[in-house]
């Protein structure tokens, strides 16, 4: 049960400091008007302490209010964020916000950074989002740049950097200091993010919406000792969300993470939790407030099961010792291939690697099996490349799994002749031989593959996609007016399934004693 009213203050106290605090700003902007001496201790202070800087400095925009000019004056969670932030810069660490929806991280991030630019001699950030747009649009409010510039703008002259000029030094996605040579520089998301040139923090904005979310993050560990990435919680449809749910879960090493709830923000009381329910779907209500990762598993084929027991590791990798297994699915709208390793000994299954493509002919899928390109008829990618390569040093000697539907024709598929063949006889043809049993239902594939997970480990960053896949995988709603009391029969068919069936026929299929064994047992027993 998530809590939902655990503020460190009432509302009615907060609103109390609120005009307190209000006043001090107004008192100390007056008396230091005409007084250098009374300046240049402000700017003292302000260079020590983030807190005194943005509580009479700091300004916010918020349209929805009567008043959209908005001093920004930190509540308790907030001055523990600033400090949170002044802790991962201090000690060189990474750091994951964990945010509900508009509890005003961003705006704190980016006046943050704007301190540290103007009292921070050579500190240096970049920010990114998942679109540039996002990150600096002119005349657009609600990007990251704005947030800086709204405080910026409205700063006194006197705090401003010495030879400061707007024209000259705010230029597009960048911020130059000429007195201390700091810079805030903005990028769009992509998978070489923050490349090249050294950074003190590098700020990914609602990461978990970036399409090279993994990428990036890991772009950018070679040119920062602090990595910043916040996100509210991304829906299972987004790009980033195994990625943050690994980083959330700790499977992406060692990050320091802060949890941001709606509850913490003192005006959102029990009654603004009521109208959000009642605004809100219910998925919505508990990602967009309650921080839930989980979404809704209705629908969903395996997401509960696999979050569960699946164990991640980024580590794994092709173990010579143990047996390979590659298993298919083909189809006219896309070709799924997964390799497994098992341990016999201890029953345990590995998941090394995936991969999938769309509208080519089986011929181009040979290489990822034997790491031996033949022909120049076929391009591939950078990737590809490096896939195949890393399966030349792998075993030849695979045991092939894959769909009974193998042996059907499929005008996709041709021989050298151009004639329809069967897929298992162009594969035959190649020296691999796909072995499957009779398809048993999806009922029965699903109990297998269950009971697979609680054995399974995978590496997450060569199957992220099959794992989506495998996670998303839903069964077709009812209507509302159905009256059916029968059971769902099978999953939809889409962008999930070619995966979903990939690693169900290796669960349908996976032998259960070591093929180097069973020989051994059939020499034992009939003597040849």
């Amino acid at each position: 049960m998530h809590k939902l009213l655990t503020h460190n203050m009432s509302k009615e106290k907060w609103e109390t400091t609120l005009q307190e605090k209000l006043k001090k700003r107004a008192v100390l902007l007056h008396n230091a008007k005409d007084d250098d001496l009374f300046k240049e201790v402000i700017l003292e202070n302000c260079k020590d302490n983030f807190e005194f800087w943005c509580d009479n400095f700091a300004w916010t925009y918020d349209p929805r209010n009567e008043i959209s000019q908005l001093p920004l004056i930190l509540y308790d969670k907030q001055r523990k964020y600033a400090e949170w932030l002044n802790s991962l810069v201090s000690e060189s660490e990474n750091g994951f916000v964990d945010k509900a929806r508009d509890v005003g991280a961003s705006v704190v991030t980016m006046n943050w950074l704007l301190w540290n630019w103007l009292f921070q001699k050579g500190f240096s950030a970049r920010v990114g989002s998942r679109k540039e747009d996002y990150v600096d649009k002119q005349q657009d409010p609600d990007t990251l740049f704005a947030k800086i510039d709204y405080t910026l703008r409205r700063l006194p002259a006197w705090m401003l950097p010495n030879g400061f000029n707007f024209k000259k030094h705010r230029n597009r996605m960048l911020l130059f200091n000429p007195a201390l040579g700091s810079t805030i520089s903005g990028e769009s998301s992509n998978s070489n993010f923050a490349r090249g040139g050294r950074q003190t923090v590098v700020v990914f904005d609602e990461h978990g919406f970036w399409q090279e979310a993994r990428a990036a993050w890991q772009s950018a560990g070679d040119v920062t000792k602090t990595r910043i990435s916040m996100t509210t919680p991304p829906s299972e449809s987004e790009p980033g969300y195994m990625f943050i749910y690994a980083l959330k879960s700790g499977q992406e090493g060692h990050v320091k993470t802060f949890e941001f709830d709606a509850s913490d923000i003192p005006w959102k009381d029990e009654e603004w939790h009521q109208r959000q329910r009642l605004q809100r779907s219910k998925e919505e209500y508990e990602r967009e407030v309650l921080r839930s990762y989980g979404g809704t598993s209705e629908g969903k084929v395996y997401q509960e099961e696999f979050e569960a027991n699946v164990k991640f590791d980024y580590g794994l990798e092709y173990d010579p010792k143990l047996p390979l297994f590659v298993s298919w699915d083909f189809g006219l709208d896309g070709t799924a291939m997964n390799w497994f390793q098992k341990d016999f000994s201890t029953n345990q299954v590995f998941w090394i690697d995936s991969y999938e493509n769309r509208g080519k002919i089986i011929d181009f899928f040979i290489p990822f099996v034997t790491g031996i390109i033949t022909s120049g008829e076929y391009e591939y990618t950078d990737e590809e490349l490096e896939m195949i390569s890393r399966h030349s040093k792998w075993a030849k000697a695979i045991t092939h799994f894959g769909d009974p539907d193998v042996n059907k024709r499929s005008v996709i598929l041709g021989n050298n002749r151009g004639e329809p063949t069967t897929t298992k006889k162009l594969l035959w043809e190649k020296g691999i031989y796909v072995q499957n049993k009779p398809h048993p239902g999806h009922y029965q594939l699903k109990q297998v593959t269950t009971l697979l997970f609680r054995r399974l480990t995978v590496n997450p960053d060569r199957c992220e996609y099959a794992i989506n896949c495998l996670v998303r995988a839903t069964y077709p709603r009812r209507r509302d007016n159905s009256m059916s009391t029968t059971g769902v029969a099978a999953p939809i068919h889409n962008w999930t399934s070619h995966h979903r069936t990939s690693v169900e026929y290796f669960a349908h299929n996976e032998p259960t004693i070591n093929l180097a064994e069973r020989k051994v047992r059939k020499i034992i027993k009939y003597g040849r």
